[in-house]
């Protein structure tokens, strides 16, 4: 897509910061919701037959549905399931933008052009940790050579989305973190070394005025429980976007093996799990369809290219609601 296009949907979005509120398995809820809006289906068998029955193994929809007399899921219910949950992390969604078509194999971007970002970034209770048991000098694990908030905001992690609303469909591009991966290798190199100026001069060169217990309290308390969960986190809310801001039921998800060959990824390829486990929490399919988006003239592959995505028989995933 564009900046035109880009800005349009900037336009179109409410203004200021906008709050998300993630629990676990709320995954299973945003599709089991949409499922029911768009095709009615309340049959819990039916469910189970279909590809979004496995969402009825996670733990808070297994107990839901144990209490479910008639045998149906109702709309109703889905909506106040988070009343259940012991916690609920916070974010604050933002919007921005990554690539241009002149540096697009460089940005890793499909099409020669640019990508919609999602940026999901840490509410309050994290920040206000971060700032009192490290007393940084800034952001210390944000990384300026890739999507982060130009507010006040800091990110977590980014989506990065190719949208095509004249076609009603959306090509995830990208699931990433530095933040929670930087302060994680951080955390191992201060609990395997033993010289204390050694433990001490990293922290200074990160800009951190702390002492390396507190830093490893916030790793502790407040990185780790996130690192198990942050991919699902990120995607749950770029299909909430998608449903709810853009009005679009028809995404696709690259596979890791295709994803590389589109991107020209020749080195540091991301991990496989982002691109084989990730897309299937949200019951994305493999597909031998593409987006229609790449059928247009934005994107002239090359000879071998063509040559090497006919060697993969399913080049997407694909999750249409």
């Amino acid at each position: 897509m564009n900046q035109r296009e880009i800005y349009e949907i900037y336009e179109s979005l409410p203004k200021g910061r906008s709050k998300y509120i993630y629990y676990k398995d709320k995954n299973a809820v945003v599709l089991l919701q949409e499922l029911l809006r768009k095709s009615n289906k309340k049959n819990i068998n039916e469910i189970k037959r279909g590809p979004f029955g496995r969402l009825l193994n996670l733990p808070l929809i297994h107990d839901y549905i144990r209490s479910c007399g008639n045998g149906e899921i109702l709309l109703d219910d889905l909506r106040y399931l988070c009343c259940k949950v012991d916690q609920l992390q916070h974010f604050r969604l933002e919007l921005s933008s990554w690539g241009s078509s002149k540096c697009w194999e460089w940005d890793q971007t499909t099409r020669r052009d640019s990508n919609l970002v999602l940026l999901i970034n840490f509410g309050g209770k994290h920040m206000d940790a971060y700032h009192r048991l490290l007393k940084p000098e800034n952001d210390v694990f944000t990384s300026s050579g890739h999507p982060h908030s130009k507010r006040q905001d800091t990110t977590m992690s980014w989506v990065r989305m190719d949208v095509d609303m004249k076609y009603g469909q959306v090509l995830i591009e990208e699931v990433q973190n530095d933040w929670l991966r930087d302060s994680l290798d951080l955390y191992r190199d201060l609990k395997s070394q033993k010289s204390k100026s050694i433990r001490e001069r990293w922290l200074r060169n990160y800009g951190i005025h702390s002492s390396v217990d507190d830093t490893c309290q916030y790793i502790e308390q407040e990185v780790l429980p996130l690192v198990k969960m942050w991919d699902v986190i990120s995607l749950t809310a770029a299909v909430e976007f998608c449903f709810n801001e853009l009005g679009i039921y028809d995404l696709f998800y690259h596979t890791w093996e295709a994803g590389s060959l589109y991107k020209f990824i020749d080195c540091s390829a991301p991990p496989q799990y982002i691109y084989k486990k990730l897309p299937r929490t949200l019951c994305f399919q493999k597909t031998k369809e593409k987006p229609i988006m790449l059928e247009g003239k934005k994107h002239k592959v090359k000879r071998k290219l063509k040559r090497d995505l006919a060697l993969i028989k399913q080049n997407f995933y694909r999750l249409v609601i």
